[in-house]
């Protein structure tokens, strides 16, 4: 799960520097969950909760990255463990003659290298087979993983195509079975390139779907139906209470329609329902501040306030105390009788003065 983590943020070039924090904080971080839960659960959980720089990218976003991704220009270890693994498969492991991953110990050991199927210098030969568009084909996808795979460089072999990389056709591959000996075991990673006939952009685009399908399988995306017990909250509808009620609480959400906002600002609160009472409709918004009681909601702005205007000719000033926040929205939910907002407290309000 780790190696997973941290392999689908490298191919999404994702910050490294932010899992000093994480890797530092994870063992705490999973401990304060329930301890009869499997500790695999509960690292799934916190891993694939992170969001931001420190997110676990999902197959979605892994998979164009895999394909659109430069991988050849990978640091030279990353990219032979990127390409050991993606050969093996789901193995973790390839062990021959008590070597362990015996395919990143060729590339290792430069018996295996990557190289470009569609080469880096194009003959007249290529550029034909590319077509008219063969220019941006070749800058788009040389160096990516749908053009990319392991060859070797073999002395028993007079292979005038590795030797003259800028020469090498589809076929001279194919045909001198990408320079293994013919009693070297053909590589996964070769199997659809020796199916084909043609090297076009259609092939180099399939062959990297398939690879990314792959690298899915093998850096899987945790599964986990680990879900903490959500703490108990206190939700109070804004009509239902004088403003007055709201003095001195601290507000940890809004909810609007089942959708739950996550702020612990009034102010912010003020301006996001006065935004959503906008969108929801403007007369009525209109409506509200034609008849409001209070300066800070109304047709024209007074120039002492900070007033923001939310539709054309609807000014509010979501500053001051609690409370004067609170009746503006108050106000201006007047002409919304069917919306109910409420705002969200980790702890009850006392003293529940109702109107």
């Amino acid at each position: 799960m780790i190696d997973a983590y941290v392999l689908r943020r490298l191919i999404c070039d994702l910050p490294t520097n932010s899992l000093n924090k994480v890797f530092v904080e994870l063992h705490r971080s999973v401990s304060l969950h329930d301890g009869n839960v499997p500790y695999d659960e509960r690292v799934a959980y916190v891993l694939t909760t992170r969001s931001g720089k420190a997110r676990f990218p999902d197959d979605a976003e892994f998979a164009m990255a895999l394909i659109e991704k430069r991988v050849y220009e990978m640091r030279t270890k990353n990219r032979a463990y990127f390409f050991s693994r993606l050969e093996n498969g789901t193995s973790m492991t390839a062990v021959v003659n008590g070597v362990k991953d015996v395919v990143y110990e060729k590339i290792r050991l430069g018996d295996y290298t990557v190289e470009h199927i569609m080469p880096q210098t194009l003959t007249e030969e290529w550029r034909k087979a590319l077509g008219n568009d063969w220019a941006r084909i070749h800058e788009t996808w040389l160096h990516r993983l749908g053009n990319l795979t392991l060859t070797a460089y073999n002395s028993e072999m007079s292979n005038k195509s590795f030797v003259n990389k800028a020469g090498r056709s589809l076929a001279d591959l194919k045909e001198e079975a990408f320079g293994f000996s013919s009693e070297a075991h053909h590589l996964f990673l070769n199997e659809f390139i020796a199916q084909q006939e043609t090297w076009t952009e259609n092939e180099i685009k399939k062959r990297a779907e398939d690879l990314a399908k792959r690298a899915q399988g093998i850096w899987k995306y945790p599964e986990t139906s680990y879900q903490p017990p959500r703490p108990e909250v206190f939700a109070y509808e804004i009509v239902a209470h004088r403003p007055g009620f709201f003095t001195n609480s601290k507000p940890v959400a809004f909810r609007v329609r089942d959708v739950e906002y996550r702020t612990d600002s009034w102010t912010t609160i003020a301006r996001q329902v006065l935004t959503l009472l906008a969108k929801e409709s403007a007369e009525k918004l209109h409506s509200a501040a034609a008849k409001s009681s209070t300066i800070r909601l109304a047709l024209q702005k007074t120039e002492t306030l900070m007033m923001e205007e939310f539709t054309p000719g609807v000014f509010a000033c979501c500053h001051g105390s609690v409370w004067e926040k609170c009746n503006v929205m108050k106000q201006a939910l007047s002409e919304y009788p069917n919306l109910v907002v409420e705002v969200v407290f980790n702890n009850p309000i006392e003293d529940d003065d109702e109107e």
